[in-house]
């Protein structure tokens, strides 16, 4: 029988895929730097907000941050957020004040 994408069965077998990246990466996360890589500045490319999820720090996101940043993106982590467990128009307020401080807008 094949899966159909979006079906049960679909769903069933990448599922433990799902389950091993989201592992690796909070590893990653919680073993690697905790530092904003200076690099992050540079780019002539537009920038990105780099937001973290719920419950989630921005280093789970690093490698994302990473390659947009080799693309040629400015990446600009929104600080302060830890693990980003506060209310959605907490963090809300929080990502603007950085869009603000960087002046970051549309393409």
């Amino acid at each position: 029988m094949r899966a159909v994408p979006g079906g049960v069965a679909h769903y069933l077998r990448v599922l433990p895929f799902d389950y091993a990246f989201v592992w690796r990466a909070h590893l990653r996360s919680l073993l690697g730097n905790a530092s904003v890589p200076k690099r992050y500045r540079e780019g002539d490319r537009a920038p990105i907000l780099l937001l973290p999820g719920v419950y989630e720090s921005w280093r789970y996101l690093r490698w994302f941050g990473d390659r947009l940043n080799e693309l040629g993106h400015p990446v600009v982590v929104v600080p302060g957020l830890a693990h980003n467990r506060k209310p959605i128009a907490a963090t809300a307020v929080v990502a603007q004040a950085i869009l603000d401080a960087h002046d970051l807008r549309g393409s």
